[in-house]
């Protein structure tokens, strides 16, 4: 089984994004000067963990996928933020199904950001083992 980290929620996120929009680009870790437009640009924002319990943990991944578009309209961008919300719920890595939760968007100088936070569960460590077997007697004394 592959451990699930930040690289690779990002990776899935951009290769959904460049199965849905083929004519766009899609760059991650590094903004692209002077890139041709529309191009969607993804980033992790942070990344969070807690403990459940002894050997269960929760992590929390933020991404910031910007979209940079000629057309900055609030309407043409609101739309773009609706259907990218709709596109980003759901995430289908190797191991499994992850849902996306507190996405929310924001428009700033022209370009649309889009928020998703995913979130992994996971366990640290192996199994405790097993105990051995029990050797049981009875008599009378």
């Amino acid at each position: 089984m592959t451990r699930i980290n930040g690289d690779t929620v990002k990776s899935a996120v951009c290769r959904k994004l460049k199965a849905e929009y083929p004519a766009h680009e899609v760059y991650k870790d590094k903004p692209v000067q002077n890139a041709a437009k529309p191009y969607f640009f993804v980033e992790q924002v942070s990344l969070s963990q807690r403990k459940i319990r002894r050997d269960t943990w929760e992590r929390t991944v933020l991404l910031d996928i910007r979209y940079h578009t000629e057309e900055n309209t609030r309407s043409a961008l609101d739309q773009m933020g609706s259907a990218l919300c709709e596109l980003l719920s759901v995430l289908e890595i190797e191991s499994g199904i992850y849902r996306g939760s507190g996405q929310r968007t924001e428009i700033v100088d022209g370009v649309l950001h889009v928020f998703a936070a995913y979130t992994i569960h996971g366990h640290s460590g192996e199994a405790a083992p097993y105990l051995g077997g029990l050797s049981y007697s009875e008599g009378v004394k």
